[in-house]
């Protein structure tokens, strides 16, 4: 069973780029009496490489009618190339005085679009439509839908408005053109998962008929199907999904219910459905409406509740880049952790964003890391969330043949304790301690010292969006060997997630298991504790699965200069 639980982060902006109305500037330019001059303007930002310039021609088609009857008074369509449009394409004709309403209809067509009047009548003169049904431009169709799936060579503009022409007077107008849908671009903000993407098969709802006179939908939005049976991620730009186009009113709707479903082949989940709800997604004409959240799970776990955060942006349609603010679904102990702060079930092997760590506590679904809180780590990214997520354990062990003689607590048995490093055996605080220790004489310290310059390394440096690298307490260690092993009698009984995970790190030659043996199998924590109340010393947590001490922790005998080792944790 998964429950899915949704909010909306919804950013608008107001300022449509609205089509010009009667009050429309009138530019007096001395030209004759009867003559109209009249220029569509098309947005400034309209890029000119949003489509193929060499298969593409760029289609305005203007429809003059008188008010009184509905009659059509003028007609014509013009082409041109795209990167040849200047911002406007301009028309010229002759007018008897009178009221009028003017629609104007902009699209693209083929490059070889023919004209299926040759006759050289204005009126009747049309070119083959490309994918949308010019024929009635009170009922423009998308001729397609599914041709408009992923697709910029579809954008079009329009114009519906009433124009004056007075008696004796010649008329030169500019109108701007507004686009009659809104883009809808659905993305998954799972990297990881979105990468692992074969196949993708999406229901949506699109209303395909568009009304230019009234600037209205007309009839009731379609079900459409697109299906992907060879879906490449590397070619689909910030992780999107699909895009596709639906015509809009002036006012905000809401779009219908959206189906996703994933195909990835990997067990245990190798194909997955979420649907985005109803009444969700706004439908916010001559916008490109941008839906983002991490919807895609490897091995969603039976009886888990699962979060999707949609993070809805409507935005200026040339606008590329935004904030996204999205929520994977819940961490699970036993996630891989990756270089850009990422998660995964499953390993994905990558050297761009390499895997380093395992998560061995979370925090939700009281958790190991539940009493953990953002408090306990200022001055990092972590300090203004509202929850922590939880705690990852790195790959590897200091104990690498340069820092071995070093992995010991402190320098000298008279190194004086900070009074702050004292703690109980429930601390969990080990950010803090570290950074405490920063402010002593740290080579008096061989153990911080180490992770302290590990997190300064460009190369080791954990994600920023992190607590970053540090010494953990006693609490986060005893957490850590709970989710590792059991053993009894110097045997291992069971293998638990973290240790499977490391496993897995250690087959790909990108980790290790914890030593099972000698002086490495002893972890040193940062809190000084007196278990058994015989003074405040340095401990440590046995994670020799081969000896009789597994899990144990100890505080009161080993010398605080022997060097045992030492594993760095982080928070995200």
């Amino acid at each position: 069973m998964k429950n899915i639980f949704f909010n909306i982060f919804l950013f608008c902006s107001l300022g449509l780029l609205t089509a010009c109305s009667e009050d429309d500037d009138k530019i007096s330019t001395g030209i004759d009496a009867n003559e109209v001059r009249l220029s569509a303007l098309f947005p400034e930002k309209m890029s000119e490489t949003r489509v193929d310039a060499s298969s593409h021609k760029l289609r305005c088609i203007l429809e003059i009618y008188r008010k009184e009857n509905n009659q059509l008074a003028y007609r014509e369509e013009i082409a041109t190339t795209p990167d040849a449009l200047a911002g406007k394409l301009s028309f010229a004709f002759e007018m008897e005085a009178g009221t009028y309403n003017c629609l104007i209809w902009a699209d693209y067509i083929d490059a070889n679009a023919s004209q299926l009047d040759a006759g050289g009548n204005a009126k009747t003169t049309r070119y083959a439509d490309k994918y949308f049904d010019t024929s009635d431009l009170t009922a423009v169709s998308m001729k397609n839908p599914l041709e408009l799936v992923n697709n910029d060579a579809c954008d079009a503009f329009f114009y519906s408005g009433e124009m004056q022409k007075n008696d004796g007077e010649g008329l030169a107008m500019e109108i701007s053109l507004a686009r009659p849908f809104s883009k809808i671009s659905i993305r998954e903000e799972n990297q990881r998962e979105f990468n692992l993407l074969k196949e993708l098969k999406t229901i949506f709802p699109v209303a395909t008929t568009f009304n230019v006179a009234t600037g209205m939908v007309a009839g009731t939005p379609v079900q459409q199907e697109h299906h992907v049976t060879d879906f490449k991620p590397e070619v689909m730009a910030e992780r999107t999904l699909l895009s596709f186009y639906t015509f809009a009113n002036s006012e905000t709707q809401k779009l219908g219910s959206v189906s996703l479903t994933f195909t990835t082949g990997i067990e245990a989940i190798p194909e997955q459905t979420v649907n985005i709800p109803d009444n969700l997604i706004p439908i916010v004409r001559n916008r490109h409406v941008k839906v983002s959240a991490a919807m895609m799970q490897e091995t969603p776990e039976p009886e888990i509740d699962f979060n999707i955060t949609y993070d809805i942006d409507v935005a200026d349609w040339d606008v590329a880049d935004m904030t996204v603010i999205a929520q994977q679904g819940k961490v699970k102990v036993g996630d891989f952790f990756y270089k850009d702060g990422t998660t995964s079930s499953n390993y994905v092997a990558d050297a761009d964003n390499p895997c380093i760590g395992v998560v061995f506590a979370v925090a939700h679904s009281n958790g190991a890391a539940a009493l953990d809180s953002p408090e306990n780590y200022p001055g990092t990214a972590l300090a203004d969330l509202e929850t922590i997520n939880g705690w990852v354990v790195a790959a590897y062990d200091f104990r690498d043949g340069t820092n071995d003689a070093n992995l010991k607590p402190r320098k000298s048995a008279d190194v004086v304790i900070p009074e702050g490093l004292k703690g109980d055996m429930n601390d969990i605080q080990g950010f803090l301690k570290t950074e405490l220790l920063k402010q002593q004489t740290l080579s008096d310290y061989p153990i911080a010292e180490i992770i302290v310059n590990y997190q300064k390394d460009e190369i080791t440096k954990a994600p920023a969006n992190t607590s970053g690298w540090y010494w953990g307490a006693v609490k986060q260690y005893d957490a850590l060997a709970k989710a590792y092993a059991t053993a009894s009698g110097g045997q291992l009984t069971e293998s638990l997630v973290v240790r499977n995970s490391l496993q897995v790190l250690a087959n790909a030659g990108v980790g290790e298991l914890f030593p099972v043996g000698g002086n490495e199998r002893r972890h040193w924590y940062s809190t000084a504790t007196d278990k058994k109340s015989k003074g405040r010393w340095a401990g440590f947590v046995c994670f020799g699965v081969e000896t009789n001490d597994y899990g144990g922790i100890e505080d009161d005998w080993w010398p605080v200069t022997n060097s045992g080792n030492a594993r760095a944790i982080l928070t995200f």
